[in-house]
């Protein structure tokens, strides 16, 4: 008995996958790009102000080893978790940079008073995300 079992044990070994095709190896997607530094005006509005929304201008500082943060990429903004905007193709003028601070405009809700977590995001070309950085926006 012993000595089926190991002839089936080494068959199966010699076996090995048996379809012939070597395995892949996976795609290097690069560096994800490191943001830090979020500062961002105004930091509060009033209830309703702007008919509805305010313009807020962000700046934050950034890392990309492969500086391939540019037309192709994108940035996210979040309201209370709620992505409400995700934009494509608005950091211009940034490819081949490595670091540095970049700019980013959204219009942020005024039509419901109180504190929003305003959470922002890169995507750089390859598609790999940032990390996120956080801070807080006040409807009066």
């Amino acid at each position: 008995m012993r000595k089926i079992v190991l002839v089936l044990i080494f068959l199966l070994i010699g076996c090995g996958g048996g379809s012939g095709s070597s395995a892949t190896a996976p795609s290097n997607k690069g560096s994800a790009p490191i943001i830090s530094n979020l500062y961002y005006s105004p930091a509060t509005a009033s209830y309703l102000q702007g008919g509805g929304a305010v313009t807020v201008y962000a700046y934050l500082d950034y890392i990309d080893a492969d500086g391939d943060i540019d037309t192709g990429s994108s940035y996210g903004l979040q309201l209370d978790g709620v992505t409400i905007k995700t934009t494509t193709s608005t950091l211009s003028n940034m490819s081949g940079k490595t670091s540095g601070t970049m700019s980013l405009v959204s219009a942020i809700p005024t039509l419901t008073r109180g504190t929003l977590t305003y959470t922002v995001w890169v995507t750089d070309k390859q598609g790999n995300n940032s990390n996120q950085v956080t801070a807080t926006f006040t409807v009066n």
